[in-house]
């Protein structure tokens, strides 16, 4: 009986160790999977964070683009109502041009 009894304890001690290794491997497997997943997380927010940084430069140019846009649209605006003004004249002094010229007056 007793050794009946320390073989008993000898295969519960062998099983014991066993499924210990195999929680040791599956926790090992399982923090190489969170390793993983932790450099790939950090990759991606070193990705997003360089997109972030990008989009905020794309912003400041869009931003310059349209306070250049509008400068140069009061610029064409100025530019045109000046073309107006003296197409305006140029009408006029044309006008005054191609008119007959007077008629001589004759002295007598």
């Amino acid at each position: 009986a007793k050794d009946e009894a320390i073989e008993r304890l000898t295969i519960a001690l062998s099983q014991t160790a066993q499924r210990a290794a195999q929680h040791e491997d599956e926790s090992k497997r399982r923090y190489q999977l969170v390793t993983e997943g932790l450099e790939v997380a950090k990759t991606l927010s070193d990705a997003l964070k360089q997109d972030e940084y990008k989009i905020r430069q794309l912003e400041g140019m869009l931003t310059a683009v349209r306070r250049e846009n509008q400068r140069l649209r009061k610029v064409v605006e100025q530019v045109d109502n000046h073309l107006q003004t003296s197409n305006k004249g140029y009408e006029q002094s044309a006008w005054v041009m191609h008119s007959p010229p007077p008629t001589p007056q004759h002295v007598t």
